[in-house]
């Protein structure tokens, strides 16, 4: 694979990040966890957000947390500037600023920090709404000799 010296990685934002299922009987752990998120504790954030809580049944390793480990494993993290784009719809907001502002209280949490961290917010899941929200979201960035990895 080409380096580049700056990536841009694009993740859809989901239950699946904070361990939880589908399944409505997550709904509350889903809300007392964001709120934890928000209290700002690294130890509370990074057992959340790296799914060590028994609680969290949907998987043993967040999405974000595999594709990282996966691109450094492969070197393409050398030397790169990441950003962030948490891409999201109104129903899921409340997670991607959640995990915002944890990745925020502790930055290499997988391993990674990041250059900027944005979240775009799509009206609906309709890829028209998706690409202009995330053409809105890096409208002041040039993006023209990035890598753009979604996950």
């Amino acid at each position: 694979m080409r380096q580049y010296s700056d990536i841009v990685l694009f993740h859809a934002v989901g239950r699946a990040d904070l361990g939880l299922g589908t399944e409505e009987e997550f709904a509350q752990l889903e809300t007392e966890f964001c709120e934890l998120l928000r209290g700002q504790d690294p130890d509370t954030v990074s057992s959340i957000l790296r799914l060590t809580r028994r609680e969290q049944t949907a998987g043993d390793r967040a999405p974000l947390q595999s594709v990282l480990a996966t691109l450094a494993k492969r070197g393409d993290l050398d030397g790169a500037r990441v950003r962030l784009v948490l891409v999201s719809t109104l129903h899921v907001a409340h997670f991607a600023e959640a995990i915002k502002e944890s990745l925020l209280i502790v930055p290499d949490l997988y391993g990674q920090s990041f250059e900027e961290i944005r979240i775009a917010r799509s009206a609906s899941l309709e890829e028209q709404d998706f690409t202009s929200a995330v053409r809105q979201t890096l409208s002041d960035v040039d993006t023209t000799s990035a890598q753009a990895l979604a996950v």
